[in-house]
């Protein structure tokens, strides 16, 4: 794919002039007047080039040649997962006028916000080493509140400012402020951010020492029928949406960093953000994770300044479902789909943390439920794999026990009377269940009423979901344990709640009527509209139970 632009510029003797790229997807070769300028592998970051020695006054011709395959040294691809990227420039292009020596970017650090007078820390880089003044004017709004200046020697010069009467970033009051830099009388650039301090603890998130409770969704920066290509205004309003409508205070942006527009609007409005690297299930070596590191790096560098950002992500679900928590007693992974993972990947790996290690975690965050997938528990109590598992799960649900906590098995690879078997044979509750009604009428066709019954010593967390069976398939063909080239086709389909096999009349009364006071959590993977289905699930809830 060419992309091909001409334009004229006002050129300046003695300034420089930098091309900019907000966001171009995958593989970027750069060419200005029929030369090769640069290229960029990555199609979330902003990258740019210097074209002061290339560009002219008149007729510039610049083209831009995209290649938008999956190329398996470029984050997030590595063949694992179906990990959908849209093709093109989709972002801003722009080029910025600077002098020969330039300021390249600045970081402010609020610190001491809880006190009177707050403390900014300025870090400002420069392009190349000079000596000079910097001068620092700090605005509410058009209003300059007051006025700093220093002079210096070297390229990365750092400032601090006490300042006083200024009003803290939250989510209620999402206070925002201006500084100005200049170089001398050459340079100029503006960074907006807040006063806030942000802090994680074991009994949860502070923020500006007054601990909030984090109710977030994930936002994917994809439209109907344009892909990633939509203007500020848009991304804007996905914020707005998130915050004044879905009634969230913080939004993953997944699986990448999102616009700067998007971002911006989560300051504006006290939206917080947890934000990541370009990723999904791989972890990849050689150039793949020099780009993947060039990407945090880059991420970081944009988004630093935000107040909304307070959490950055270096991988989703990395090596899930073969995930880096490991028990010894499993020597080869046997959970979902890890049939479909390299060998070296299935193999234990003493370096890596122990499973048990996730209990202990969640009871650091305020719960004592772990839901997870274990694969499929054979029918046959001599199979090896049966004896591997139900080893396994003893010595886990032991170790639950002595926290007072569960790993909850996710229900669906088996009928819930084969499940209560082999949890039986645990005496423990230490290992339960996270019923999944939905999979058990897709994989198994098990009635999800008399499933709570069966479960109902074990049930710790459950799910609202729905489906159908399309045909019977062999559940260990479904997750993935073993192929059978003779078996294609969906044997399932999950649907929007109430449109399913699932009786929720039933389901829920049986739910009440063993006592059940869990969370009934609302799952949506699929659809056009996963937000119209969940917010149709909220509703056909609230009917079903009145």
């Amino acid at each position: 794919m060419n992309n091909i632009q001409n334009f004229n510029i006002k050129k300046v003797k003695g300034m420089r002039y930098i091309l900019h790229f907000e966001g171009a997807a995958v593989y970027s070769k750069v060419y200005l007047n029929d030369k090769f300028i640069g290229e960029y592998k990555g199609a979330y970051n902003r990258f740019n080039f210097d074209i002061t020695d290339t560009v002219k006054t008149k007729d510039n011709v610049l083209v831009v040649e995209l290649d938008s395959s999956e190329r398996k040294e470029i984050p997030p691809f590595g063949n694992v997962v179906d990990y959908l990227v849209y093709g093109g420039i989709y972002r801003e292009v722009w080029i910025e006028e600077v002098s020969d020596v330039y300021i390249d970017n600045a970081f402010v650090r609020t610190l001491n916000v809880l006190h009177e007078k707050k403390l900014l820390s300025i870090d400002v880089t420069l392009s190349e080493s000079t000596s000079g003044k910097l001068t620092f004017a700090l605005y509410k709004d058009d209003e300059k509140i007051g006025e700093k200046s220093t002079d210096f020697k070297g390229k990365v010069i750092n400032a601090k400012w006490a300042v006083k009467d200024v009003k803290l970033w939250d989510i209620d009051n999402p206070e925002l402020y201006t500084i100005k830099i200049k170089l001398d009388e050459k340079d100029e650039t503006s960074v907006r951010f807040g006063f806030r301090e942000c802090k994680f603890y074991k009994d949860g998130f502070y923020l500006n020492g007054k601990k909030i409770k984090i109710r977030g969704l994930n936002r994917h920066q994809s439209f109907p029928y344009v892909g990633y290509a939509m203007p500020e205004n848009v991304q804007k309003a996905d914020a707005d949406l998130l915050k004044y409508e879905l009634g969230v205070n913080l939004v993953r942006t997944s699986h990448y960093p999102n616009s700067i527009h998007f971002l911006d609007r989560c300051d504006e409005i006290g939206l917080l953000v947890f934000t990541e690297m370009p990723s999904w299930q791989y972890l990849g070596e050689g150039e793949w994770r020099d780009i993947c590191l060039d990407n945090v790096r880059r991420m970081v560098l944009r988004d630093r300044n935000h107040p909304s950002v307070i959490l950055w992500s270096i991988g989703n679900e990395i090596d899930y479902p073969n995930d880096p928590y490991v028990t010894p007693l499993f020597k080869e992974s046997l959970g979902n789909n890890d049939a479909n993972k390299p060998e070296r990947e299935r193999k234990y790996d003493d370096k890596k943390p122990d499973a048990g290690r996730l209990a202990t975690v969640a009871k650091e965050l305020g719960t004592n439920v772990v839901t997870t997938h274990i694969g499929v528990v054979p029918e046959d109590k001599n199979h090896d794999r049966y004896k591997v598992m139900q080893e396994a799960c003893f010595e886990l649900a032991r170790y639950a026990d002595s926290l007072e906590a569960h790993f909850a098995v996710e229900t669906g690879p088996e009928t819930s009377l084969e499940l209560k078997k082999f949890l039986d044979g645990l005496n423990s509750t230490g290992v339960g269940v996270n019923l999944d009604p939905a999979n058990l009428v897709m994989v198994t066709g098990d009635n999800p009423a008399k499933a709570v019954y069966n479960l109902q010593k074990y049930i710790v967390h459950t799910h609202a979901k729905d489906g159908v069976q399309n045909f019977y398939k062999d559940p260990e063909i479904v997750y993935g344990i073993k192929k059978d080239p003779l078996v294609t086709g969906e044997s399932f389909t999950e649907v929007p709640l109430g449109e399913g096999s699932v009786n929720w009349k039933d389901y829920l009364a049986a739910l009440e009527d063993i006592g059940y006071k869990g969370f009934l959590t609302i799952e949506r993977e699929v659809g056009d509209d996963p937000e119209r289905d969940i917010r149709a699930a909220v509703e056909f809830l609230k009917n079903q139970m009145k």
